[in-house]
């Protein structure tokens, strides 16, 4: 049988969850703290739409457009044909 884990606990391992994101999102490691998993999936959830924000699910704009930068500069720096 799993033992609950105390409040103070969880507390604690939010804080320092959200804070490990805010170090890696700052050093430019992942994107905005605030996004959560499928963050580009732009697609109609219907009324299901803030259930899935709650849960950390769906698009997130300000990610998304971190993150197709992040993505175009990686194709720029190491496919683009080489002059010779």
């Amino acid at each position: 049988m799993a033992q609950r884990v105390p409040r103070a606990t969880q507390r604690a391992l939010s804080r320092v969850s959200h804070q490990i994101r805010v170090t890696l999102c700052e050093a430019g490691q992942i994107g905005v703290p605030a996004a959560g998993l499928s963050f580009m999936d732009r697609f109609n959830t219907g009324p299901f739409t803030p259930l899935l924000k709650v849960a950390g699910l769906g698009y997130h704009h300000p990610s998304a457009e971190h993150a197709w930068g992040r993505i175009l500069h990686f194709f720029d720096e190491h496919l683009r044909e080489q002059p010779r």
